[in-house]
Parts: structure tokens; sequence; C-alpha cells
């Protein structure tokens, strides 16, 4: 049970990731 709710937990993160990369480049167009 706690294997399967940590591999959810990854799969998150992995979005996060995504998003982190689009405020990336809003902060390079106000530079």
């Amino acid at each position: 049970f706690f294997l399967k709710k940590k591999k959810k937990k990854k799969k998150k993160k992995k979005k996060k990731k995504k998003k982190k990369k689009k405020k990336k480049k809003e902060k390079k167009k106000k530079k």
C-alpha cells in the first residue's frame, strides 16, 4: 500500500517540473 502511494506522488512531481519550466520562460521574457 505504501509503495503504491509513493509511486503516485512521484508522477505528480514530474508534472510540477514541467510547470516550473514554463515559469522560467516567463522570467526570461521579463528580462
